[in-house]
């Protein structure tokens, strides 16, 4: 198999991807036979040769099938892993057991902070409680940054602490000359937002996270949030901001959704 792999070479992405699943077949090879992949430096050599190979064209074949062979053999490609399976579980797993490897693979890591389609509501959780002086400040400037990029919007807005930023941005430019707005004091009453204005506001709102609330109707979703509030609270107690019979579904569960947040309930 190292002769084929070296016969194909690594002329293009799709002799590249070639490659990549002569040496997917070899990992399997040895699972099956039960060998330890510690006693094969020279496959771990091969993978970390596909990495550089990959990152040096730019190629945006995945490589995830290497890294998922074998979950006892990931120890192995620890130093890889972010450039083998690009995603959370492998972020939290770096943050585990050695930081730096986020910073090391920041460019990596950039293409992940702002993929719409991703999650990294653990990650980030981790950093501001653990690297509050040192990662987060540095991922809280990244995304800042990502604003002026035509894409990666909706990720931003996911982290909550810099929405509330956004929106007091957002706010302050339909407020009247003068007038000092505080979006957390301001958004637990919804009608406060200019209703003409509300196309562009349920574009930086709707994408926010779905709270969990349980019932059927409006009626039972209110209860259920007062008890969620009221427990979070314990000793005080808050109203929900006004829902009324005449609003719409989503007007409605946005109402929900912004007091939940204004009041720090997940």
């Amino acid at each position: 198999m190292m002769a084929k792999i070296k016969r194909t070479g690594f002329a293009n992405e799709p002799a590249f991807s070639e490659t990549l699943h002569v040496v997917e077949k070899m990992l399997i090879l040895l699972k099956d036979f039960n060998k330890t992949l510690a006693d094969y430096p020279s496959v771990i050599e091969q993978i970390q040769e596909l990495i550089k190979t990959k990152e040096e064209n730019e190629w945006t074949t995945d490589m995830s099938c290497l890294y998922n062979v074998n979950k006892s053999w990931r120890k192995y490609m620890f130093e890889e892993s972010l450039s083998l399976s690009l995603c959370e579980e492998t972020c939290l797993n770096a943050l585990k057991h050695k930081p730096q490897l986020l910073t090391r693979h920041d460019k990596q890591i950039h293409t992940l902070r702002t993929d719409d389609a991703v999650s990294l509501r653990r990650v980030l959780a981790k950093l501001r409680v653990y690297w509050p002086d040192s990662l987060a400040p540095h991922w809280t400037e990244a995304y800042m940054q990502s604003l002026n990029q035509p894409t990666g919007h909706a990720a931003i807005i996911k982290v909550q602490n810099e929405l509330w930023k956004l929106l007091n941005m957002f706010i302050d430019d339909l407020s009247s000359e003068g007038e000092n707005t505080d979006i957390c004091k301001q958004l637990t009453n919804f009608d406060v937002i200019p209703y003409e204005k509300r196309p562009e506001y349920y574009t930086k709102l709707t994408i926010m996270s779905p709270l969990t609330i349980e019932g059927d109707t409006l009626g039972e979703k209110r209860r259920h949030f007062n008890k969620l509030v009221a427990d979070a609270v314990a000793s005080e107690h808050y109203e929900l901001t006004p829902i009324g019979d005449t609003d719409s579904d989503i007007d409605n569960l946005l109402k929900i959704e912004i007091a939940c947040k204004a009041r720090n309930v997940d």
